[in-house]
């Protein structure tokens, strides 16, 4: 099984949690049975007592591009980047937890919880993922902490993902967890 993956256009981040371009929410069999995702990018970060920290993935063809670090005025500041190429089963991987929360969210009117803009211990961190499948984008954003302690179905299925990210990643920054986010096995 081949997927391919390009570049994902730059998306302005704004209030909406979940969209589709087109509106068009209708699934077909062909969309069900084998979607085809095209660009995939998800960035995280969450503030704690001294800093802001942020983990960052691409895929760019068949390479998993990474960075970690630290917001400071609103920059991302990475202190490690890395480019991983991805074996077939290491796509396989991927691809499969993109679809199950694919499927869900084509199954579903589930709206994610908004990310919350306070500061410090207030702030319940971002998760935004960017995905193409099927001539469709979208565009989750959401509260990291809504992930990490997810209680709903698309949050588990989105957990999972941000999970298989870091398990691709090799523990980015040497952080084993990152604000309960562990690492999903194969």
């Amino acid at each position: 099984m081949k997927f391919s993956f390009s570049v994902l256009l730059a998306f302005s981040l704004c209030s909406c949690i979940y969209y589709i371009d087109d509106d068009s929410k209708t699934a077909t069999s062909s969309d069900d049975v084998h979607p085809e995702f095209s660009a995939l990018d998800l960035y995280m970060s969450r503030p704690s007592l001294s800093k802001t920290s942020f983990e960052h993935y691409r895929i760019l063809g068949d390479k998993l591009f990474i960075e970690c670090g630290a917001v400071k005025g609103g920059e991302n500041i990475a202190q490690e980047q890395n480019v991983i190429p991805l074996e077939e089963d290491d796509q396989t991987f991927l691809v499969e937890r993109l679809n199950d929360l694919y499927e869900l969210l084509q199954n579903s009117n589930f709206r994610f919880e908004e990310p919350n803009q306070g500061s410090g211990f207030a702030n319940s961190g971002e998760c935004s993922l960017h995905f193409a499948a099927n001539n469709n984008n979208y565009h989750i954003n959401t509260s990291l902490d809504s992930i990490s302690d997810a209680s709903t179905p698309a949050e588990h299925r989105l957990r999972r993902l941000a999970e298989t990210f870091r398990a691709l990643g090799n523990t980015p920054c040497g952080f084993k967890t990152f604000y309960g986010l562990g690492i999903l096995k194969k």
